[in-house]
C-alpha cells in the first residue's frame, strides 16, 4: 500500500495497487485463520509461533537498518528509515491486535 501510495510512475502505481488490494485480501484471509485455529493449539504449538513472528520481526527490523537502494527510493518505492520503523511499528501493533492474549 505504501509504494502503490508513494510511487511516482502511473503504471507501476496501478499495478502496486492491485497486488496492495490482492494482498490486504490474503492478509485478512490469513488473520480470519489464524484466529480459527488458535484456540485449538497446544502451548508449544504457540511458543513455537510466537518464536517465528518474533524472529521474522528481528529480522524486518535489522533490514531497516541497512541503506535502500537509492534508486528505489527516488523512485518512491521504499521508504526513509524513520518511516520504514513506523511501518515496520504498525506491523508489529496489528500483529498483536490479531492474536489473542
Amino acid at each position: 500500500m505504501w509504494q502503490a501510495e508513494h510511487v511516482h510512475d502511473r503504471n507501476v502505481r496501478d499495478t502496486m495497487t492491485a497486488i496492495a488490494e490482492d494482498e490486504t485480501r490474503h492478509a485478512a484471509l490469513a488473520c480470519s485463520v489464524a484466529q480459527w485455529l488458535e484456540p485449538t493449539l497446544d502451548a508449544e504449538a504457540r511458543a513455537r509461533i510466537d518464536e517465528a513472528v518474533a524472529t521474522r520481526m528481528r529480522e524486518l527490523t535489522a533490514s531497516t537498518m541497512q541503506p535502500p537502494p537509492r534508486a528505489l527510493m527516488a523512485a518512491g518505492l521504499l521508504p526513509i528509515a524513520a518511516e520504514a520503523a513506523g511501518l515496520l511499528q504498525a506491523l508489529a501493533s496489528a500483529l498483536s491486535v490479531t492474536r489473542p492474549a
